[in-house]
């Protein structure tokens, strides 16, 4: 064995055992995972120059993480480290066990990115114990850029570079998540606490220019190809309504020109929109047993085993159907997905997701340019069902903003 060679064995060596791969009884949490970029606007030299560090939500699954466990992010491009960045862990409880470890929210003042493009975002899980590095996932991010302007009526004078992860691929990431008693939401966002058990809907789109909150709307729901009445005993009230929900994720960007004339020689520049929206929705449904004293106040999923569709109507016009499983015990089947790879919480599922023609009201852009290669950050789709979701997800609006002298 030449010195070369036994120096490449001994890095690969000091490489595995520094960064191995997650421990038995641990797993990365796919559906939970938010990445976005948290902009600043720096001068320097009196120059407007956009910087970017990494903001993160994930999540890791298991009993067992040793206390003062944590996180270690490296963003990388083309191979190229381009920052780093640690912190500590916080525990996931759940009905009073601990069931894993997250960070919400996450990010440092330093270091700073001016770079877009395709990139990398290796997560590490950190044990406790031991100091040792796991690497948990590596994220795959699109980052973009719109360009602003600062000049007045006759003047073009650039601004700060907004920087943008590209959320277009997320449109069929909905999670289905049966909450217990008193439980958190999928995505940990501060939501009302549920006497009752509750089932949970969290969907994605890209905002509309005017920043619309979905509108109240209601629920159809079929079992078995047989639709269900909302009515409970008791109650003259159909207990299907679908309120707003609450945000569990958002971030927006706005690019602004004076590149067309129309805008060079008078009145205000040009401005364009873009937002990316996580969104999640308790609906009018319960599971679990029920109180021997207490009527029920809304249809339980007990009492209907079998394949589910749930069409979700605003102002009497589809805007999203769903589509899943509910075994006997009233509780869903995980999706195939779920069986190649994709890790959710338990009692959380992926629900097949169709979009009408026209969409939804509240949103501005569909594409299925991207939701096409996969999800989750990378992860491509493995079941033929969700690839024939993907590609008749409908075009609408532009992907993304586009400069005033581009219409």
């Amino acid at each position: 064995m030449t010195i070369l060679t036994r120096l490449t064995f001994s890095l690969m060596v000091l490489s595995t055992s520094l960064f191995a791969q997650l421990p038995a009884g641990v797993r990365f949490d796919d559906g939970f995972t938010w990445l976005e970029c948290k902009n600043y606007e720096t001068f320097p030299d009196n120059k407007p120059v956009g910087e970017w560090v990494l903001l993160a939500n994930v999540r890791v699954l298991g009993d067992a993480i040793p206390a003062r466990s944590g996180w270690k992010f490296v963003v990388k491009k083309a191979g190229r480290v381009l920052a780093e960045y640690n912190a500590d862990g916080f525990d996931v409880m759940r009905g009073g066990k601990k069931i894993g470890m997250t960070i919400v929210g996450f990010w440092r003042d330093q270091p700073r990115i001016r770079e877009d493009g395709q990139m990398d975002v290796e997560v590490y899980y950190i044990d406790g114990r031991t100091d040792r590095e796991h690497l948990a996932r590596t994220c795959k991010v699109d980052v973009r850029k719109v360009t602003t302007e600062r000049g007045a009526v006759g003047q073009r004078d650039p601004g700060c570079d907004q920087f943008y992860v590209n959320r277009h691929a997320e449109v069929l990431s909905s999670i289905l998540f049966f909450r217990d008693v008193q439980n958190f939401s999928y995505t940990q966002v501060p939501t009302g606490y549920y006497s009752d058990r509750v089932v949970e809907l969290t969907v994605n789109y890209c905002e509309n220019e005017g920043s619309d909150n979905p509108a109240f709307g209601r629920l159809r729901v079929e079992v078995n190809g047989k639709e269900i009445e909302m009515m409970v005993p008791g109650n003259s009230v159909m207990q299907d309504s679908m309120g707003g929900g609450d945000l569990a994720g958002k971030f927006t960007v706005q690019h602004s020109d004076r590149a067309a004339d129309k805008y060079f020689k008078s009145g205000p520049k040009y401005t364009e929109r873009l937002g990316f929206v996580r969104r999640s929705f308790v609906l009018p449904l319960h599971w679990g047993p029920k109180s021997p004293t207490n009527p029920p106040s809304k249809i339980f999923t007990n009492d209907h085993p079998g394949d589910w569709k749930i069409t979700w109507i605003i102002d009497r016009k589809p805007v999203r159907i769903f589509r899943f499983k509910i075994g006997p015990n009233g509780l869903p089947i995980p999706h195939a997905e779920q069986g190649r790879g994709l890790t959710l919480i338990p009692d959380a599922v992926l629900v097949d997701t169709e979009i009408p023609a026209a969409g939804a009201p509240f949103e501005g852009r569909l594409t299925n340019e991207f939701v096409k290669q996969g999800a989750f950050f990378g992860r491509p789709w493995a079941t033929d069902a969700m690839k024939k979701l993907a590609e008749a997800v409908p075009a609408k609006g532009r992907p993304f903003p586009l400069p005033s002298d581009r219409h």
